[in-house]
């Protein structure tokens, strides 16, 4: 692991806006070094999306700072910002958000075609075999209606990897999958990061999927506090 953290908060404040706002987090910290694997934890409502959304530069706080591969990310433009997460940070949500009529590969590629209308031939070529390493292969000019959750959600998570990510994050991944689904998921998930090295930051209500991540932090009044799993 490097010496500079993957990713930081620094001192954030959010609240969602309303005629009295809501505190989310207050002057929170958080350190993520490259390759861990971090679970968030948190009742419902506690802001772990916003967390997450945070964490992926898809929102800015309102005070304080988020640091990624040492650059301070205050002060970017949303242009900016967009390529960073396009180039660099991986997103899986709970509902797969799969366009209905594209095929399997389709979908894959999308996040290729940020700057050009065609995806290249090698984003094709790490598309099947990513495909093929979930099991996909023979699905692979499916549309979603004809797939499985469990093989939506596969779809998804090969569609966050295309473009070799850093960081890979996960909202409620498992959340909408029966218990078989979620399992392929989450063995998914925990390869990619101890076989491959992807730094992981899951947001999830399964205690088996937060037990198997390095650590877990929990959202409690603002704060991000370790838990003690010994």
């Amino acid at each position: 692991m490097s010496a500079v953290p993957l990713l930081e908060l620094r001192s954030v404040s959010k609240s969602y806006p309303g005629p009295t706002p809501v505190p989310v987090l207050r002057e929170a910290h958080l350190s993520i070094a490259g390759g861990e694997s971090v679970a968030i934890v948190g009742p419902s409502g506690s802001g772990k999306s916003t967390l997450l959304n945070l964490l992926g530069t898809l929102d800015t706080p309102d005070s304080g700072s988020v640091w990624f591969e040492g650059r301070d990310l205050t002060g970017l433009s949303p242009k900016e910002l967009a390529t960073l997460r396009n180039r660099r940070i991986g997103f899986i949500f709970q509902n797969h958000h799969l366009l209905p009529q594209c095929t399997v590969l389709e979908n894959v590629l999308i996040p290729t075609l940020a700057a050009q209308r065609s995806a290249p031939e090698e984003a094709v070529a790490r598309a099947r075999q990513l495909l093929d390493r979930v099991g996909l292969g023979p699905r692979i000019d499916h549309t979603p209606g004809r797939l499985s959750g469990g093989e939506r959600q596969r779809t998804a998570v090969v569609r966050a990897l295309i473009n070799q990510p850093a960081l890979l994050l996960a909202d409620e991944p498992t959340g909408a999958l029966d218990r078989a689904s979620a399992g392929e998921i989450t063995r998914l998930l925990t390869e990619l990061n101890l076989k491959d090295g992807l730094t992981l930051i899951v947001v999830t209500h399964s205690a088996e999927l937060a037990g198997l991540m390095g650590r877990a932090v929990e959202l409690r009044d603002g704060q991000l506090v370790p838990l003690n799993r010994a």
